[in-house]
């Protein structure tokens, strides 16, 4: 990411409903931060499954004027359209592998896309084919949003970036702070630790040990902060489970974008078990930016 001035972002332009959230989540940004400021580029990728069914009927020209129409359709009726300074139809063998491209081409800081579920729907795929591959592959911060936000639902609040106390939260707090001060919104930093439960205990002494903890952890935090030098406008350390407290302060902040890291890990162990960040992108009501630790 290039520090300070403006952002680049690729949006990830499904023509389908499910990237109706990622397109008024971008519209929000784009009037939220000055038109000078930001660049939008928004790119739509053509899959083989796709072409080689249109073009025994079409040619690859035709296939592409009419995406490119589609597409220009989309954004002027999401209200986009005329702060998205450019729109590319690409041929890929993956809709990731032509976003990832594009990312590195144009130099893009991140990437924008929509996910299968709703904010309150019990589905049982969320995340989508490549919503899933890009948080795997993660080649720049990927922001997920959900396909039924609308724009009068993105929140007045602070951005809340979640953070580990670790490596693996410290470029995602960093890219939290530029983005809070591009959109001219608070930095609130969430640390949650697991309340320790003590079944076999009872009384003062449990509530003194959770008294004990958060203790700790505040001052773990601030030394955190300090040592890496962020500028942050409030810490937050809470107890509990970490999905149900960020999904709370969320919600009670009216946050309109979570931040969270990602660790990295082997392939095996990333699809034998979901990362938090993954279950924060395929969950939560708002936006959830994943963002890699400098590689």
């Amino acid at each position: 990411m290039r520090r300070g001035g403006a952002m680049r972002w690729i949006i990830g332009l499904d023509l389908r409903p499910r990237s109706h959230g990622a397109l008024h989540f971008a519209t929000w940004l784009t009037k939220t931060v000055p038109k000078s400021d930001e660049r939008f580029i928004a790119v739509h990728v053509l899959e083989p499954e796709h072409l080689r069914a249109a073009l025994k009927y079409h040619h690859l020209d035709e296939l592409i004027a009419a995406a490119r129409e589609s597409g220009r359709r989309t954004l002027e009726r999401e209200g986009a359209g005329e702060r998205v300074q450019e729109l590319e139809i690409l041929e890929g063998m993956g809709a990731d592998d032509g976003l990832i491209e594009a990312l590195a081409r144009h130099d893009a800081d991140a990437l924008l896309v929509g996910r299968i579920a709703g904010r309150s729907e019990a589905a049982l795929v969320r995340l989508g084919r490549v919503a899933r591959r890009l948080l795997r592959r993660l080649p720049a911060p990927v922001v997920v949003v959900p396909p039924d936000l609308e724009t009068a639902d993105i929140g007045g609040g602070p951005i809340v970036a979640l953070t580990r106390l670790d490596e693996s939260s410290t470029e995602a707090c960093r890219f939290a702070g530029r983005f809070a001060a591009q959109t001219g919104r608070r930095l609130v930093l969430l640390h949650v630790v697991p309340y320790l439960e003590l079944p076999f205990l009872a009384g003062a002494s449990v509530d003194e040990i959770a008294r004990e903890q958060q203790r700790a952890a505040e001052v773990a935090c601030a030394a955190w902060i300090e040592r890496l030098q962020l500028h942050v406008d409030e810490a937050v350390v809470e107890q509990g489970d970490v999905l149900d407290r960020a999904d709370a302060i969320v919600e009670a902040r009216e946050a309109p974008l979570l931040v969270v890291g990602a660790s990295r890990r082997v392939a095996l162990d990333r699809l034998a078990t979901p990362s938090l960040a993954r279950e924060l992108a395929a969950t939560a009501a708002v936006p959830v930016a994943v963002v890699p630790p400098r590689a």
